[in-house]
C-alpha cells in the first residue's frame, strides 16, 4: 500500500494521464513483487511454503469451478462490456490486473499462512480478510461516495478474501487463487462502470451473495476444512 500510495502520488504531481497512471501503479506493483519474491525466496528457496507448489487436480471438484467461474463472470454479465476500451488499453487492464493477482495472493494468501499455519483455519482466514478488506476500503472512501457503497465495498472484498482463503486451503496450491483473483478483477474493470449508486449497489449485492454460498458451506462443514489445512502443514515442510 504504501509503495502504491507513493507511485500514485508521483502521477498527481506530475499531473498525469489515466494511462500514465496506470502504468506507475503497474511499475508499483512490479516492484512490490520482486521484493516479495527475494523475501519468499529467502525464507524458502522451493517457495513451496507460500504455496508455489504443483495444483493437484483431485483436489478440485466440479463445484468449486463453476462458483469461481459464475463469480468472475458476474459483473460483465451484469453490466455489460464497456466497447470503448481500445486493444491497447485493455493490454494495459490485463498487465495490471495479473500484477495485482499476483502480489495481493502472494502476500494475503501466501504470506499470511506462512506465519499463521501453526493456528486454526478460521484465524486464518479472518485475519487475511479482515486486513484485505480493511486496505481495500480505502479505494471506495471519497467525498462523492455514500456510506452504504463504502460498507458494502468492505464487504464485498471481505468475503473476497474469505473466498480465496477457502479455495487455497482446498487446493493446497496458490496458483488457482492468483488466476482466480486476477479474472475477476479483469472482468470487472473491463465491463461497463456502473457508476450510479444503483448499478453499484446491485452489483457490489450480486457478488456478495455469490460469495456468501461457499463461505456459509465453509462455517458450517469445518471437519473437511480442518483436514484440508493439516495437509497444506505438512506440504509446507516437505
Amino acid at each position: 500500500m504504501f509503495v502504491l500510495s507513493l507511485f500514485s502520488v508521483a502521477g498527481i504531481l506530475l499531473k498525469a494521464t489515466d494511462r500514465e497512471m496506470a502504468i506507475l501503479q503497474m511499475t508499483a506493483f512490479l516492484f512490490s513483487a520482486i521484493c516479495l519474491y527475494f523475501y519468499i525466496k529467502r525464507k524458502d528457496n522451493t517457495l513451496k511454503a507460500f504455496g508455489f507448489r504443483k495444483i493437484k487436480i483431485e483436489t478440485f471438484s466440479i463445484v468449486v469451478v463453476l462458483f469461481m467461474l459464475l463469480v468472475i463472470a458476474i459483473q460483465p454479465l451484469i453490466l455489460g462490456i464497456d466497447n470503448s476500451l481500445s486493444f491497447y488499453n485493455i493490454f494495459l487492464i490485463t498487465l495490471q490486473m495479473i500484477l495485482v493477482g499476483l502480489v495481493e495472493e502472494t502476500f494475503f494468501r501466501g504470506v499470511f499462512y506462512y506465519y499463521l499455519k501453526n493456528k486454526t483455519a478460521i484465524v486464518y482466514i479472518l485475519f487475511s480478510s479482515i486486513v484485505f478488506g480493511v486496505l481495500h476500503i480505502t479505494s471506495g472512501i471519497n467525498p462523492d461516495t455514500t456510506p452504504i457503497l463504502v460498507v458494502l465495498q468492505f464487504g464485498n472484498t471481505l468475503l473476497l478474501s474469505a473466498v480465496f482463503s477457502l479455495i487455497y486451503l482446498k487446493i493446497q496450491s496458490i496458483y488457482p487463487v492468483i488466476i482466480f483473483h486476477t479474472l475477476f478483477n479483469l472482468l470487472a474493470s473491463i465491463s461497463n462502470s456502473g457508476k450510479s449508486t444503483t448499478e453499484y449497489f446491485h452489483r457490489r449485492c450480486s457478488v456478495i451473495y455469490l460469495q456468501s454460498i461457499p463461505l456459509f458451506y465453509g462455517i458450517t462443514h469445518w471437519n473437511p476444512l480442518k483436514q484440508s489445512n493439516k495437509k497444506v502443514k505438512r506440504n509446507a515442510h516437505d
